[in-house]
C-alpha cells in the first residue's frame, strides 16, 4: 500500500515533487504490465501443452476402448464356440 508523505509548502516544489511521483508510479505500472503480460503469454503455453496432452490421452483412450470391443467381441464367440460343444 503506498504511504502518504506530506507535500513540501513551496508550490514550484509541490509540482515538481508530484510529478516525480507520477513517473514512478508510470514505471512501476509499466513493469507490473511487463509481468502480466509475461504471465499470459506462460499461461497461452501451458494451457497449449495441456490441450496436446489431452489430445494424446483421447486418442489413446480411442484406441484403449476399440480394443476392449475386439476383446468383448471375441469373449462372445468364444462362449459361443463354448456353448456348441
Amino acid at each position: 500500500m503506498a504511504q502518504v508523505v506530506p507535500f513540501p509548502v513551496a508550490p514550484g516544489r509541490r509540482l515538481q515533487l508530484a510529478l516525480d511521483r507520477l513517473m514512478e508510479a508510470q514505471q512501476e505500472q509499466r513493469r507490473v504490465v511487463r509481468e502480466f503480460q509475461e504471465a499470459m503469454r506462460d499461461l497461452r503455453s501451458g494451457t497449449a501443452r495441456l490441450g496436446e496432452s489431452l489430445g494424446d490421452l483421447d486418442s489413446e483412450l480411442r484406441t484403449v476402448g476399440h480394443r476392449v470391443e475386439e476383446a468383448r467381441e471375441a469373449s462372445r464367440r468364444l462362449e459361443e464356440t463354448a456353448a456348441r460343444m
